[in-house]
């Protein structure tokens, strides 16, 4: 009789041991499926995300109000002097405005950048302008016109002078035709070029007169005056060609020889004296050449009514002549 506890130990055993197919399978054969190599593939780089752009806003302004914006800087200006300058500075109210300049004089200019009029007045500039300032968008456009009145007022002290003379006396026959140096000196010249009346121009002159005839025989002379010359016309714009009037009050000095008056001739007497001192009045009128505040070029002439030995003595003078500021 067999044992029963054997019997169990036995078909445990026959359980547990692999079967037949399981002893004929190759060791090597792989137990799974293979599966592919894993690659580190790069990822995609997302898009940026575009930054969020407004829609362009319009002007905040018309080009009436950028205009109105500039209403205090575009004020007429009636009282600029010559050398002074005019200096506006234009506003575009943040906007992309254009500013065309119209009627300015040839010196103006604009700086486009800092959007600056610069204009300084010269004296060939005395007189009204008017100057218009346009604004523009492109499509629309609006003006100022700016009225600007030039005017030129000034004194000068102490101008000393040189001028070319000539005097041609009536009995030029005998005592030839005189020419020489004029020294002059002016203590005061004025310019006043604007719309009030009176004499635009003047000056307060003394000078003296160095003549040598052109007849060997006669004597030099010596003519001296003081004098005043005026310039009726209202308001030239132009500071050349001005007319002037004046008078000068003066006299004359020469050693030359006269007939002495209620003298009869004899052995010892000839009658004859030196003429001396002669006292002159003589209106004149002429021209500025050139006229400011630095220098005069004058071209002026007169007639001499002297009250001793006039038939001979009387006659024209001519001067062109040069005077400028010492400082």
């Amino acid at each position: 009789m067999r044992h029963p506890y054997r019997t169990l130990v036995l078909a445990a055993l026959v359980l547990l041991l692999p079967s037949p197919a399981a002893f004929a399978q190759s060791p090597e054969s792989p137990t799974s499926t293979p599966q592919p190599p894993l690659i580190a593939a790069p990822q995609p780089v997302p898009a940026p995300i575009a930054a969020y752009q407004p829609p362009p806003k319009p002007p905040e302004m018309s080009v009436h109000q950028v205009l109105e914006a500039n209403r205090y800087n575009l004020y007429d200006r009636h009282y600029t002097k010559v050398g002074e300058e005019v200096r506006i500075t234009l506003n575009n109210a943040g906007t992309p405005y254009r500013w065309t300049i119209t009627g300015a004089p040839g010196n103006a200019t604009l700086d486009p950048t800092a959007l600056i009029f610069y204009w300084k007045p010269r004296t060939w500039h005395v007189g009204t302008h008017n100057i218009t300032f346009t604004v523009s968008d492109g499509v629309n456009t609006a003006s100022k016109t700016m009225v600007v009145k030039v005017r030129e007022e000034w004194e000068s002290f102490f101008l000393p002078g040189l001028a070319a003379t000539t005097y041609i006396p009536e009995n030029h026959a005998e005592l030839g035709i005189f020419n020489g140096i004029s020294v002059n000196y002016v203590f005061l010249a004025w310019v006043h070029r604007n719309e009030k009346r009176g004499p635009s121009h003047g000056r307060l002159y003394f000078k003296v007169d160095i003549l040598d005839s052109t007849e060997k025989n006669v004597e030099d002379m010596i003519y001296y005056a003081f004098g005043l010359d005026l310039s009726f016309e209202r308001n030239p714009r132009r500071p050349f060609l001005i007319p002037v009037f004046g008078l000068e009050m003066g006299g004359s000095y020469t050693s030359r020889l006269v007939p002495t008056e209620g003298c009869t001739v004899t052995e010892t007497e000839t009658c004859m004296e030196k003429l001396g001192g002669v006292f002159h009045i003589t209106p004149t009128f002429g021209v500025h050449l050139w006229s400011d505040r630095n220098f005069f070029v004058s071209l002026t002439g007169g007639y001499t009514f002297p009250i001793q030995d006039y038939e001979n003595l009387r006659g024209w003078r001519v001067n062109l002549g040069l005077n400028f500021t010492m400082w």
